[in-house]
């Protein structure tokens, strides 16, 4: 079950302490961090809050507290206001939007009728943070209006307030999208179409802004737990229970290639190096390359006891 997952997110170095003390801890600990580089990672373990910590000495520097039952999913945004933006899901069907620098709740969403098992920030340069979505257990999917929270958390930051009043999060758009559980949600790189992965083992796209059906990905024989989509192609990423992972045309919903040899379920996927290559988690850790930029052609798999946290 997802709530026996650790479940981590890295947030990005505006979240961190900055300047030079984040400098000189990082020099002393032998790990260099990049400008914009994530320094701080937000945990959701088997409890009501979250958590927050130092990358690179482990610290534990504050915490999300709010949800009435154990959190499930979370995923981070920076929009254009430069405001960074935490979102999670938990068992009290709730989502919720954070600031994760002061461990403010900003926002909260009800309308869940059951666990919100997966959220998902559209990342765009010219959309980022426009869409947040959540699935759930409940099997619905909704699409959140957050251009209210995105104001006021980036007027709060830039005037050097405290953190705004906790607003309600009214619904964008929503539909009854699976036959199961929701396990996973992913937008497009350009946020003009949204991914769901579910148990009953398909995969569906949707147009947005109105959540419209695009097509349905069969092919897996059991639920699907992780989507994401190339960000150079167009072309999804899918992983399953079944131990493989398959990738989907986009423009036509077929299948385009089966990739197997992990010796269990695959829990996570990943694109890396501008799409070029694949990290994925379950039944050992598998990375999977290619020659040709844009179509993955020759394929390997590493497998190891080793666990994998992104």
């Amino acid at each position: 079950h997802r709530s026996d997952h650790q479940r981590t997110l890295d947030l990005s170095s505006s979240a961190a302490a900055g300047g030079d003390a984040a400098a000189a801890a990082a020099s002393n600990s032998g790990l260099v961090l990049q400008p914009g580089e994530p320094s701080r990672l937000a945990v959701a373990t088997n409890s009501h809050d979250i958590r927050l910590f130092d990358v690179v000495d482990a610290s534990c520097v504050g915490s999300c507290v709010g949800h009435r039952d154990i959190v499930l999913c979370l995923d981070t945004v920076r929009p254009q206001q430069g405001v960074e933006l935490l979102a999670s899901g938990s068992k009290d069907c709730e989502v919720r939007i954070w600031d994760p620098a002061t461990g403010s709740c900003l926002a909260a969403a009800a309308g869940h009728v059951a666990a919100v098992t997966a959220v998902a920030w559209s990342k765009s340069k010219a959309k980022g943070g426009k869409y947040l979505a959540s699935g759930g257990a409940d099997k619905l999917l909704k699409l959140w209006d957050t251009s209210k929270v995105l104001a006021a958390a980036a007027v709060a930051a830039s005037e050097g307030e405290e953190a705004p009043a906790l607003q309600q999060l009214s619904t964008a758009a929503a539909v009854a999208a699976h036959d199961k559980d929701i396990n996973a949600l992913a937008f497009s790189p350009n946020a003009a179409l949204l991914a769901t992965a579910s148990q009953d083992r398909t995969v569906k796209l949707w147009r947005l802004p109105n959540l419209v059906l695009v097509h349905t990905l069969r092919g897996h024989k059991r639920g699907v737990w992780d989507v994401a989509f190339s960000p150079v192609d167009q072309v999804v990423l899918t992983c399953s229970g079944d131990k493989l992972l398959k990738l989907w045309s986009v423009s036509e919903g077929t299948c385009l290639r089966t990739f197997e040899g992990h010796t269990a379920g695959v829990i996570r996927t990943h694109w890396l190096t501008a799409g070029t290559q694949v990290l994925s988690a379950g039944g050992g850790t598998g990375f999977w390359g290619h020659r040709h930029a844009g179509k993955l052609a020759e394929d390997y798999a590493s497998t190891s006891s080793a666990a994998c946290n992104f």
